[in-house]
């Protein structure tokens, strides 16, 4: 006796949406051909790229050093207003 092991198809309630396995990983069929969803995922991932770089190397130090010079700003104002609270008695 051989066991045949078969995969669902998963329909979507309110779309017909058929999950079916293609190179190991889900491909949903939404009315666009196969091309246009590799162009649309290339597209993506190229897009990602400069993004992600622009993002780690240029705004994400910018915003840490403006939230640290922002800190040490406050916290100077802070001690310069009890050193003059202090110097005139209050």
């Amino acid at each position: 006796m051989s066991a045949t092991i078969s995969q669902p198809i998963l329909k979507h309630e309110n779309a017909d949406v058929t999950l079916a396995r293609k190179n190991g990983r889900p491909s949903y069929n939404h009315g666009e051909s196969e091309s246009e969803s590799e162009t649309t995922e290339l597209y993506y991932l190229l897009l990602a790229s400069p993004v992600t770089l622009f993002v780690s190397s240029f705004l994400l130090p910018y915003l840490l050093f403006n939230s640290l010079v922002s800190l040490l700003l406050t916290e100077v104002l802070l001690l310069l207003l009890y050193l003059l609270s202090s110097s005139t008695g209050n």
